[in-house]
């Protein structure tokens, strides 16, 4: 069972701030839109079409986090330029950040174009099974 911890730092990202994102994006390569309902308003997030994009958050010294970017980087052998591979070290500000944004709770994670796999979950199998459906090939 999931618990949800209130943080009353957290900042929610106001329109302006969403519009900024999104121009910063679409600019940068973005070919596609993905539309998702959110409260009363309407937002857009890219999507990069032609990659599937695999975040992965780790901690330095994590034995399974080390054995998990292997395979990633096994799976970026094979896969080649059609994914993407970021790293996000949870230790440092920034990363925790981004971690916490994702409600994430635990490294190993990655996040395959939205869908999570979190520790027990990850698999080489299973990563290259989402990287699959990611890419639509079933």
């Amino acid at each position: 069972m999931k618990r949800t911890i209130h943080d009353p730092n957290t900042r929610k990202m106001t329109v302006g701030g969403i519009v900024i994102v999104l121009i910063i994006l679409l600019t940068s390569g973005c070919t596609d839109i993905i539309s998702v309902r959110q409260k009363e308003q309407h937002i857009e997030i890219p999507q990069y079409a032609d990659k599937v994009t695999l975040t992965v958050y780790t901690t330095p010294g994590c034995d399974f986090c080390i054995q998990v970017e292997a395979w990633c980087e096994e799976l970026k052998r094979e896969y080649g330029d059609r994914i993407l591979i970021r790293y996000v070290d949870v230790t440092t500000e920034g990363g925790w950040d981004e971690f916490k944004k994702a409600r994430l709770n635990i490294t190993p994670s990655v996040v395959i174009n939205g869908d999570t796999l979190q520790f027990n979950e990850i698999t080489r199998e299973n990563l290259r099974e989402s990287i699959r459906t990611a890419m639509g090939v079933f």
